[in-house]
């Protein structure tokens, strides 16, 4: 005999076999509709990372997907701080760095920026009670993890508990698809006949079977956790374990930490002041035996290093050591800023080390975001000096806003284009040294200036760019099974079909090199490969 579910009281139990069960909330048409949507969202979304490489496809998932848990969750949660207010936005804007960069690497920081930001916003927003303290921002993101997989009995039991009507209408519905099946297969193959654009989709569908049903089913799978992370904020309305966390470590033990590792430094300062600083001058240090570049890379990276670990050390010193009246003891004031200090030393350092650099070579995407990282670390040091004194001051928070702002930045800004534009007009305008090959490797970005090199005054400039272009018509276009000097037979590549660009793919950058590929071919009556075939 099947037991009945309360549903006025959504906390009544129902025995399973050996354990219970109780359902979250008792469940609604709009929740079913949310599910639904999250269902197809996901599956969508799958495609997007997986399939469509990071582009158009994902913003377009990301922004709806944003929008629809954040009207579902607000619906009866609270209102969010600026602070939390501004994070959503930020993951909003950041998001549309897919639809304009080709840089993998700055999509899958945007990726995993935008994810945790918007974890944030929506435990925000749902009305959840945590900790307040400096780690806090990590308690809500472990936190709503842990309920998405917690909860996720409860909820699938809301969404399948009903009543005897209810299994009546289930079965009506599944013997109604049963019999729609046979019609379907009689009615389907007689419309493909009918007509060759039905026939030409229906034929689509099949050829791309299996790679449908992939996506499918990872869809789904991911759904399942994203419906059980929203419906745990949605529902879940119990005290967080995260609500007090007493736990700190000594003043004394971070007091004594702290003045050791200062006065290491203070040493480290003295003894090595004429290298340290050398940067600065763009000298290299005396009988030095490192070109430019090992130097900086060098520098830079052994500076980077102490800067991460003293980041984690003062961190570790403001959420975790004893406060009074959430005061940090003057005992650890002094050699945590002195800790800091000494690192804005070395963060300045490093900085000065990578202008030398780009001064003397070109920008590079590495330069570039290495740049960026300095500049993030720059000012969250400054943020952990003035946190040290001033209790209000939230890091995590800082760090994260900051990092959406930069990312956002580099994103949309698009760096690809930015590097390789910088490059072209510095050797148009400068006559500084120009790698025709690292233009190319800015893969969409790099094609419109590869084609402007291609008319360079110089010859070995001009042979090098066309080489390097001609190249980009086999990733570019699909030619099926023809070879590299059956091409010069094209004079339209316009006409051929992309291999990139397909649904979901699509980036500014991306339409603006297949433009100049076009145009380019054009101009070359489709001999686009001769300066391959003749290169000796």
């Amino acid at each position: 005999m099947d037991e009945k579910i309360d549903m006025q009281n959504p906390t009544a139990s129902v025995g399973l076999k050996n354990y219970t069960v109780k359902p979250l909330f008792s469940r609604k048409p709009s929740d079913i509709i949310v599910a639904a949507l999250l269902c197809i969202i996901s599956i969508f979304g799958v495609s997007a990372i997986f399939w469509d490489a990071l582009s158009v496809g994902y913003t377009v998932v990301f922004c709806t997907a944003f929008i629809l848990i954040s009207v579902f969750l607000l619906k009866g949660g609270k209102k969010p701080s600026p602070t939390f207010s501004a994070c959503g936005i930020l993951s909003l804007i950041c998001s549309f760095s897919f639809s304009v960069t080709s840089n993998m690497g700055i999509k899958f920081l945007a990726f995993v920026i935008t994810a945790v930001s918007s974890i944030i916003w929506f435990s925000c927003i749902s009305g959840k009670e945590y900790i307040k303290s400096d780690y806090s921002l990590i308690v809500y993101v472990a936190s709503s993890v842990i309920n998405a997989f917690s909860d996720l009995p409860a909820i699938i039991k809301s969404f399948f508990s009903r009543g005897e009507k209810k299994s009546k209408n289930t079965i009506a519905v599944l013997v109604g698809i049963a019999c729609a099946l046979p019609a379907l297969a009689i009615i389907v193959p007689l419309l493909a006949r009918s007509d060759d654009a039905f026939a030409a989709l229906l034929n689509k569908l099949v050829s791309n079977f299996a790679e449908e049903i992939t996506k499918i089913i990872f869809g789904l799978a991911v759904s399942i956790f994203i419906i059980g992370g929203v419906f745990s904020l949605k529902y879940n309305k119990k005290e967080s374990n995260f609500k007090s966390i007493n736990f700190s470590i000594s003043k004394v033990t971070f007091a004594t930490f702290l003045s050791i590792l200062s006065f290491v430094y203070v040493v480290y300062l003295i003894t090595q002041l004429a290298y340290f600083f050398s940067a600065f001058s763009s000298i290299l240090p005396a009988g030095y035996k490192f070109t430019y570049a090992q130097y900086a890379r060098r520098g830079f990276f052994e500076l980077c290093a102490i800067a991460a670990i003293n980041f984690a050390i003062i961190f570790a010193t403001v959420a975790l050591t004893e406060k009074s009246e959430e005061k940090i003891p003057l005992a650890v004031k002094i050699p945590g800023a002195l800790t800091v200090i000494f690192t804005l030393i070395i963060i300045f350092t490093a900085l000065s080390k990578m202008v030398m650099y780009m001064g003397a070579y070109a920008l590079t995407v590495s330069r570039v975001c290495a740049c960026a990282f300095i500049i993030w670390l720059l000012v969250l040091f400054i943020g952990v000096f003035i946190r040290l004194f001033v209790k209000k001051l939230d890091i995590l928070k800082t760090a994260l806003t900051l990092a959406l702002v930069i990312i956002s930045v580099l994103g949309i800004s698009n760096i690809n284009l930015q590097i390789a534009k910088y490059n072209y007009n510095s050797y148009v305008d400068s006559g500084k040294e120009i790698d025709v090959e690292y233009i190319s490797n800015l893969e969409d970005e790099g094609i419109p200036y590869l084609y402007l090199l291609t008319k360079d005054k110089n010859s070995e400039i001009a042979n090098k760019a066309k080489e390097e272009l001609s190249y980009k018509y086999i990733w570019y276009y699909d030619f099926g099974d023809k070879e590299i000097t059956d091409l010069s037979s094209y004079n339209d590549f316009s006409k051929l079909e992309k291999s990139k660009g397909k649904t979901g793919e699509f980036t500014f950058a991306l339409s603006k090199a297949y433009d100049t590929l076009d145009k380019y071919a054009k101009e070359k009556d489709g001999k686009v490969y001769y300066y391959i075939e003749n290169k000796e």
